[in-house]
């Protein structure tokens, strides 16, 4: 090359370097080479996990904060709690349902008196309107009555149980019950169990004393039947209390 050539190329050749590294400035961010993507691409997969692993974990972005429902939600109900907690989600029951109510036993169906040789069926009486449409208790034909809306086996209350002394078309499956006496047995037997009751008081009232009838706070039995055989004035009351 000649001297002289040698001598522009030495004076041109930085200002047109300077001028290409310019427009190379200018280009759009699209076509502008990222030697850093390039350099996460050729590495291999496993430095790459490395590289992610040891990367400063960022803060999460902060959500909208959403508008307040109108309507709050049920403290009693099951999404209100954990799911730890769901399977202990039980409403206790108030202190009153404990003292107020009670499961009652099954009503009676049978009743045994060893002592008075009694083996017999018990069946429900309601109430049937008499001459004059007075009230009156049912009777039970072959059979001792359970009065209805009296005590049930086992329970607190009055278990009221009467039949007849003697009666041609009815029976007599109380004709014994006078001989009965203080501390005799009664096994009053329900489809699921037998209770046991001990006789405590053996007495004679008039037809108009209710008061037997009244409920009691301990679980107790009254058997009732009319005296004196064929005349019928007054009422045996026999009593007994579970045991």
């Amino acid at each position: 090359m000649p001297a002289n050539t040698r001598f522009w190329h030495r004076l041109l050749l930085p200002g047109l370097l300077g001028l290409a590294a310019l427009a190379a400035g200018c280009q759009p961010l699209d076509h502008v080479h990222d030697a850093s993507k390039t350099a996460a691409a050729d590495l291999p997969a496993t430095a790459r996990v490395a590289e992610s692993a040891d990367a400063v974990p960022t803060e999460p972005a902060v959500p909208a904060v959403q508008p307040a429902d109108e309507t709050p939600p049920d403290p009693l109900s099951a999404a209100a709690f954990a799911p730890e907690d769901q399977e202990r989600f039980v409403i206790p029951i108030p202190k009153v349902a404990l003292t107020t109510y009670h499961a009652r036993s099954e009503e009676p169906q049978r009743i045994v008196m060893p002592s008075i040789a009694l083996d017999s069926q018990v069946t429900p009486l309601g109430i049937k309107l008499g001459p004059g449409g007075v009230p009156l208790w049912q009777t039970a034909a072959f059979a001792v009555g359970h009065h209805e809306g009296t005590a049930f086996p086992g329970e607190a209350g009055n278990m009221v149980l009467s039949g007849h002394i003697s009666s041609p078309h009815e029976g007599a499956v109380f004709h014994n019950l006078p001989n009965v006496k203080v501390g005799d047995a009664v096994i009053v037997t329900t489809s699921q169990a037998p209770y046991l009751y001990r006789i405590t008081d053996v007495r004679t009232t008039v037809p108009t004393d209710v008061e037997i009838l009244n409920r009691t706070t301990g679980s107790v039995i009254t058997l009732i039947t009319c005296v004196p055989d064929g005349v019928y004035t007054h009422r045996l009351v026999v009593r007994g209390e579970a045991v």
